[in-house]
């Protein structure tokens, strides 16, 4: 019988996002889903999605901080509890007792997540991920979103105007779901392959 609190995914299968399990965890959802999810809460200029930004993440670990393969893994999986949950505005993700109990579930998930991965239960708070992933949301806000305010400071402050301007090129890519699919599913093996692990088991059809 099928959980009251489960999810139909890409691959047909059901997911209990109350109560997850590593052997659920499939990589051709969690690539789907990211490829068709928009940063942002949907509010860019062009579509630009989760698995275009953890890409992105990943390159600034490689390219910027020096990031060997197996904090390139942790940063293109970093965003696996979105592919079930979703995300929540900023201010209702940290500023509200339903963003508590979301981040509650989202922990859940990515401790179930790393599991899945081999990885450690806290991949996802790796200092240069963490890093990675800050540049990234200040560089793709003023791409995306027309120049906010809060992004030029933060670029500003963290003298990484340069970095805004050496990432321009990503924004005229093709960000397309289908294309994002592709890209992000092959990246993931090969980085997998690169850090010691072996996800091909959790791959799942193209």
């Amino acid at each position: 019988m099928r959980s009251a609190t489960a999810i139909p995914t890409h691959s047909g299968l059901d997911f209990d996002v109350l109560a997850p399990r590593a052997e659920d965890v499939r990589l051709v959802d969690v690539v789907h889903a990211l490829s068709h999810l928009c940063r942002f809460t949907g509010h860019t200029r062009i579509f630009w999605s989760v698995g275009a930004h953890v890409m992105l993440v990943a390159d600034l670990v490689r390219d910027r901080l020096d990031g060997g393969p197996q904090a390139q893994l942790a940063a293109l999986l970093h965003e696996t509890s979105e592919a079930y949950l979703c995300d929540l505005p900023t201010p209702l993700k940290y500023g509200t007792n339903i963003g508590q109990t979301y981040r509650e579930v989202e922990e859940r998930l990515m401790a179930v997540a790393a599991e899945a991965f081999g990885l450690p239960p806290d991949f996802h708070r790796d200092p240069i991920v963490k890093q990675a992933d800050e540049l990234a949301v200040v560089i793709e806000a003023i791409h995306l979103m027309r120049n906010p305010p809060w992004a030029i400071e933060r670029a500003t402050s963290a003298g990484a105007v340069e970095l805004v301007a050496a990432y321009a090129h990503r924004f005229r890519r093709d960000a397309t779901p289908a294309h994002t699919r592709s890209v992000l599913r092959e990246r993931i093996l090969a980085t997998a392959t690169a850090a010691g692990h072996d996800l091909m088991q959790l791959a799942g059809a193209a």
